[in-house]
This record gives structure tokens, C-alpha cells and sequence, in this order.
């Protein structure tokens, strides 16, 4: 229920409306608030400028409209039901559920800082982003950097987010992982969240990366022993970067449930064959009863150790 909803929340534009037909759950959204109730709406087309256009309407008048673009006169198709997406609902759910406080745009309809919590004694802000389809991150990163306090935590409504967006004091969390849509509303899972969320001590993450063996690069893309060089993608960087991360606290070999969660991969991944199908993977990481790490020394090319590839 959360991730259906979640797609009609990222649809861009943000006031898009959708159709009110076909859906059961529609209903009971608008009973929680986190939609508009369903209205009368006309698409309409611009004979003079040719703006296609759907709007609700309340008046049943609809050969009396004009394009609202340049006023010219509109041919209109026959009448449908729409509705669209609170936007204000999810954050203001998910900040009274935190800390029972009132969410502050950031960015409109994008980025909402929700609460200040404080886990195992450290003081966390958590957000939330509205992932939508644009590709442009740097205005997203430039509002957290302004409202830097501490660690921060990103709750994104798409499991897929760019890496650039997670680094060292910032941890980035797919909602549909602590977080559930019922038909009485929203529940989080707030254990859930406070064992993802691991507390960070600036000088020792710098101090663990002095001890550091490997080469990383910032995005997880390319992992280096020596002379030994493994290419990484998409959700395999942010795999890898988690170990790093882990190792960068003290950590040399996490859980594999905990890079898994970290890393946004499901806890239903029991081998390094079902995060990379490259065998070559397990030459530079050491999947093993339970844990996970980055080797001290890339195995040889040749290695086929069906136990350790698992």
C-alpha cells in the first residue's frame, strides 16, 4: 500500500491529476488525508496555441472555458473524475511520528527536515525526499549542506537514490523499510529506523580511514587492492561503500544484515553472486558466516571457491 502510494507521490508535476477510477485504495487515502477528494475534471486543447490541459472543474459550463495560457478558445473532451496528492500529509505523518513536531520545507514539495532525535545519546536530523525523476542533485545537497547540524538522515520514497547523496554524516533510507501504510495510517518502525541508524564519531571515521588498506572511490565505483582493480555499479557502490563505512567506524567486518540494510539491498540477498554476478567480486570481498569485508589482498584471478562466491 505505501509503495503504491509512494509512486503517485513522486509524479511529477507535483499537482498532477490522477484518475479517480480503478483503484480501491484512492478511497482511503482521502479518508486519512493523504489525498484530495476526487472532483470533476475536463482536458481541454487550445485551437490557438495548442496547450493541452486538464483542470478541475466545479461548474458544469465547460463550453464557456478558454485556455488559461493565452484565452483563445478550447475544444474539450467529455468530463472524468481526478484527484490529487496531498503533499503536506506524508511529511507531517512522519514528523508527528518521530517526535510529535510540524515538518520545515527545505524545498517545495521535494525536501522536508521532519525531526531532531537523539539515538544512543546522538542528536540526528531526519528529512525526507520526494525522489523525483530529475537527475539534478547538486540543489537537493546544497539545501542539507545549509541545514548541516550534526548527522543527518534522509528518508527517500524511492529505494533507488544517487550516492552522491550519501557520505559520511549523512545516511540516506528507503521509507518503505521502516515504514508502513495501513488503512488506520501510517506506522513507523521506529527500531527499525534507530538500528539503521549507527552513531558516528567525525575524528574516528577520519582516523578509520587512515587505516584504511583499500582504495575507494567517493561514489563506489571503483575498489583498488594494490594493484588489483574491481568496477562496480549502481547499487554495488553503495554495497561496497557501506563496508567502508563500517570499517571507517571500527567495524572490519559488519553483519551482512547491516551492510545489506545500510546499503538498501534486501536482507533475502544470502550471497555475493545475488549483489554481483561477476565471480570476480569475491576475489576483493569476503562473504563468510554471517559477516562481510573488504580483503586485506585480492585473491588470485583464478580463484573459484564455489563456498566464498555463494
Amino acid at each position: 500500500m505505501l509503495k503504491r502510494y509512494l509512486n503517485w507521490f513522486d509524479n511529477e508535476p507535483a499537482d498532477e491529476l490522477l484518475s479517480a477510477t480503478g483503484s480501491s485504495l484512492q478511497p482511503k487515502l482521502v479518508a486519512l488525508g493523504a489525498m484530495y477528494p476526487a472532483k470533476r475534471a475536463i482536458r481541454s486543447l487550445c485551437v490557438t496555441c495548442g496547450l493541452m490541459a486538464v483542470r478541475q472543474m466545479q461548474e458544469y459550463d465547460d463550453h464557456a472555458l478558454v485556455c488559461v495560457a493565452c484565452g483563445g478558445r478550447v475544444e474539450v473532451w467529455p468530463a472524468d473524475m481526478k484527484m490529487r496528492v496531498r503533499h503536506v500529509w506524508l511529511p507531517g505523518e512522519l514528523a508527528k511520528r518521530l517526535s510529535d513536531t510540524v515538518p520545515v520545507v527545505l524545498m517545495p514539495n521535494r525536501l522536508w527536515r521532519l525531526a531532531q532525535v537523539s539515538i544512543r545519546q546522538q542528536s540526528v536530523t531526519v528529512y525526507l525526499l520526494r525522489c523525483t525523476a530529475s537527475p539534478h542533485m547538486e540543489p537537493v545537497i546544497a539545501a542539507l549542506e545549509r541545514d548541516l547540524a550534526g548527522r543527518q538522515v534522509v528518508l527517500t520514497t524511492k529505494e533507488e537514490f544517487p550516492v552522491e547523496l550519501s557520505d559520511g554524516q549523512r545516511l540516506m533510507i528507503p521509507l518503505s523499510r521502516v515504514a508502513r501504510l495501513e488503512a488506520e495510517g501510517l506506522e513507523f518502525d521506529y527500531e527499525t529506523f534507530a538500528n539503521t541508524v549507527v552513531p558516528v564519531d567525525a575524528l574516528a571515521v577520519a582516523a578509520g580511514r587512515q587505516r584504511r588498506w583499500f582504495k575507494l572511490s567517493p561514489d563506489g565505483s571503483r575498489l583498488r587492492l594494490q594493484d588489483q582493480e574491481l568496477v562496480l555499479h549502481r547499487k554495488q557502490c553503495r554495497f561496497v561503500l557501506a563496508i567502508a563505512e563500517a570499517h571507517d567506524m571500527g567495524e572490519e567486518r559488519p553483519k551482512q544484515s547491516w551492510v545489506l540494510d545500510r546499503s538498501g539491498h534486501s536482507r533475502e540477498n544470502t550471497s555475493l553472486k545475488q549483489i554481483c554476478r561477476r565471480p570476480e567480486i569475491a576475489r576483493f570481498i569476503d562473504w563468510s558466516q554471517g559477516e562481510v569485508a573488504i580483503r586485506k589482498v585480492a585473491l588470485p584471478h583464478d580463484y573459484n571457491d564455489a563456498e566464498t562466491a555463494k
